[in-house]
């Protein structure tokens, strides 16, 4: 997604959120190879993230306490879901602004405190293959994002 929004927007800044827990991102994020990526991962307290947010165009992520604060920000949100549940946890109803990306298979969703589906596997950290977000392609994502953009 960074190369395509490169491409797209090749004088906006990109910025990456996230704690402790994904310090390991870093090291896959070469800065020479993504210029406008600027990756405060695991360098941030809340309310830094909560200030770098608000002062986003919009916020781009997974199912996660940034969008939570996104929309509570009234920032429009593109989000991307597999195992969770959109239309419990998401913002889509909100209007245009608010843009969830998912494949809506057959077993989810699987990770939900309210309704889960268990139909194929009790506990979604023991799903066999994760086809919920293996399977979404970046074409696919690319293109949702294109429309996501052209309407905020």
């Amino acid at each position: 997604m960074f190369k395509y929004l490169q491409i797209k927007s090749p004088s906006s800044t990109l910025v990456l959120l996230g704690d402790n827990t994904e310090l390991h991102l870093n090291e896959k994020i070469n800065s020479s190879s993504h210029p406008n990526v600027l990756s405060l991962i695991g360098k941030t307290t809340l309310n830094d993230a909560m200030e770098i947010i608000y002062q986003s165009q919009f916020y781009i992520g997974l199912d996660s306490g940034l969008m939570h604060i996104a929309v509570a920000l009234n920032k429009p949100t593109f989000t991307i879901w597999g195992a969770s549940n959109p239309t419990l946890y998401g913002y889509e109803w909100l209007g245009a602004n608010h843009k969830v990306v998912s494949l809506n298979l057959a077993c989810a969703p699987c990770s939900s405190w309210l309704n889960a589906n268990t139909s194929r596997v009790k506990n979604p950290a023991l799903c066999p293959d994760f086809k919920c977000i293996k399977d979404l392609s970046v074409e696919m994502v690319n293109k949702e994002l294109d429309k996501f953009i052209e309407t905020i």
